[in-house]
């Protein structure tokens, strides 16, 4: 393993970075990290020729960016989340010139490639704005301080918080409303109060009183475009959301149940139950083994 750390100067600026060779059974069987790195105050002379191996996540705790990545550019901001093929032409870098602070990984596994596809099928965009913000940056620092150990335990940890950092990501697109020009403009609204506003009481005849528009042709064009009903859409949504506070949060079922649009506890575990086929408290204890 090769650690590397810059001493600090009066601009404060520090780079840590270390390289690991994974074991054999890393390579066959686990996600597995092979560089991690946290800059403070400084940049990263990141390749651009697309030679590189692997994958690429990067958590931006501070300070603006900006992305070239596939011919496209886009700009970063502070709590964004980059996954890239580091096989693709690509540049990141601060816009400030004092640099900015980042954490970030470069990592591989039997898996990785069937992760990057599932993202890159749903969205075309390499930059995640997630709302776990607090969770997934922990898992950042996790990896970053895992890898710094040789312990036994090290890898299989490292594997189980990138998944749970990949999740994340791949559950983004869930949440995000569907907007496509061949959809109608009502269409697009919907799934965007859908997604903001499932907290609320909502229905069909609601919906079509907020947006002028009769409820029939609503129902009609929103499962021509989404594949699925307005309230099969929203239950989704509401079960998604319910499952992140299930795994990051210490609420109760019937807090979870209010926050998450459900009239009580009872249907919320109903409703749950038939969707996962198994109840929410069951699930809470899947992910705090």
């Amino acid at each position: 393993m090769e650690n590397t750390k810059l001493p600090q100067t009066h601009t404060e600026k520090e780079i840590i970075k270390t390289v690991s060779a994974p074991s054999v059974f890393a390579k066959e069987t686990l996600l597995y990290a092979e560089e991690t790195c946290y800059i403070k105050n400084g940049t990263d002379p990141n390749p651009v020729d697309g030679k590189q191996k692997g994958y690429l996540l990067l958590y931006i705790l501070a300070e603006n960016g900006k992305l070239e990545y596939q011919g496209q550019h886009y700009i970063l901001k502070a709590h964004d989340v980059i996954f890239l093929d580091c096989t693709k032409k690509h540049r990141y870098s601060p816009v400030s010139d004092t640099g900015w602070e980042v954490i970030f990984f470069y990592f591989s596994g039997a898996a990785a490639p069937g992760y990057y596809k599932y993202v890159a099928d749903h969205t075309n965009c390499p930059v995640f704005s997630i709302d776990n913000k607090k969770t997934v940056q922990s898992l950042f620092w996790q990896i970053h301080s895992l890898h710094n150990k040789q312990a036994d335990y090290s890898e299989l940890l490292i594997s189980m918080n990138i998944t749970r950092i990949l999740t994340e990501i791949c559950m983004f697109h869930l949440s995000e409303p569907v907007q496509s020009a061949q959809y109608p403009d009502v269409v697009n609204y919907v799934f965007y109060h859908l997604n903001t506003f499932y907290m609320d009481k909502i229905t069909l005849d609601m919906l079509a009183e907020k947006f002028f528009v009769n409820k029939h042709y609503l129902m009609r064009e929103f499962k021509r475009c989404a594949g699925k009903s307005i309230m099969e859409y929203l239950t989704e949504v509401r079960l998604s959301k319910a499952k992140n506070l299930l795994r990051y949060s210490s609420k109760s079922i019937e807090e979870i149940a209010a926050e998450t649009g459900f009239c009580h506890a009872t249907h919320f575990i109903r409703t749950f139950r038939k969707s996962e086929q198994v109840t929410p408290l069951f699930y809470r204890k899947q992910w705090s083994i």
